[in-house]
């Protein structure tokens, strides 16, 4: 089961039209930077909005990340360099 972090604030029916059951999902639209450092780890897909900066340093602790995604617009609070870098093939 890959797990899965929100972590902005989201619209409970998004929540619900993602459900699946190869997901487990971790709703913590609240978490400081400095705990999203230490817990991302555990996670193989982040979900963000505006709030959360997905930096550097976020995605270098984020060795099993396989999907970063952005509920909204643009791009500009993910280092997208940087998660580019990180693809294998």
């Amino acid at each position: 089961m890959l797990k899965i972090l929100i972590a902005d604030k989201v619209d409970k029916n998004v929540i619900g039209q993602i459900k699946n059951p190869k997901f487990s999902f971790s709703y913590q639209p609240e978490i400081t930077p400095q705990d999203l450092i230490k817990i991302i780890s555990n996670y193989e897909g982040l979900i963000v909005r505006s709030r959360t900066k997905v930096t550097a340093d976020v995605i270098d602790r984020g060795h099993n990340l396989k999907v970063i995604a952005r509920v909204g617009s643009g791009l500009d609070n993910i280092d997208v360099t940087e998660a580019i870098s990180r693809i294998q093939f």
